[in-house]
């Protein structure tokens, strides 16, 4: 499990230090993101989720890249028994309008997976969806907080296993 979380930590953290050296105009253009917040559900609460984006420019206003989400949850779930914490990883679409103004709007689709994480160890849990709408607040040059609500889909195929409203604020650099 600890093997795990530090590949986890490692890959997310991979992408900031790669262009650590690099003064090329394509360093501004790139994105990291981190987020944390908290969801509420039928039946149950997810205590906290954090996620850790990279987004690459494909357009002026619209961004492709990936990400590692994990939700932290502590209430019984709907069946009765506890639901367990997830370990997500995803594709993330983004388009944000008006690009670099003080004040932007921001809309987000995640879509990828996530895997149970249970004391007796971990499995494959589902497939995941994630839109979201917010606004980015621009404070620097090189950074922007940011405020988003999220509903948040995971399951099986044909079924829903948690379906979230989600509140997230956080910083991209």
């Amino acid at each position: 499990m600890k093997q795990v979380i530090l590949y986890v930590l490692v890959l997310m953290f991979l992408p900031l230090f790669s262009y650590a050296q690099d003064n090329s105009k394509n360093q501004s253009k790139n994105e990291l993101e981190v987020m944390v917040g908290t969801g509420f559900g039928i039946g149950y609460a997810v205590d906290m989720m954090a996620n850790i984006t990279y987004t690459i420019p494909v357009r002026n206003d619209f961004k492709v890249g990936g990400g590692i989400g994990y939700d932290l949850v502590g209430a019984i779930g709907m069946v009765g028994g506890s639901v367990p914490d997830a370990l997500s990883f995803f594709a993330d679409f983004r388009n944000e309008k008006p690009r670099g103004k003080k004040i932007s709007q921001v809309f987000v689709f995640d879509m990828g997976a996530y895997i149970e994480m249970e004391k007796g160890g971990s499995h494959f849990g589902g497939a995941l969806l994630n839109p979201q709408f917010g606004w980015s607040f621009k404070f620097s040059e090189s950074g922007n907080a940011a405020f988003d609500t999220r509903i948040y889909c995971k399951g099986t195929l044909g079924s829903i296993n948690m379906a979230v409203l989600g509140i997230m604020i956080g910083l991209s650099f």
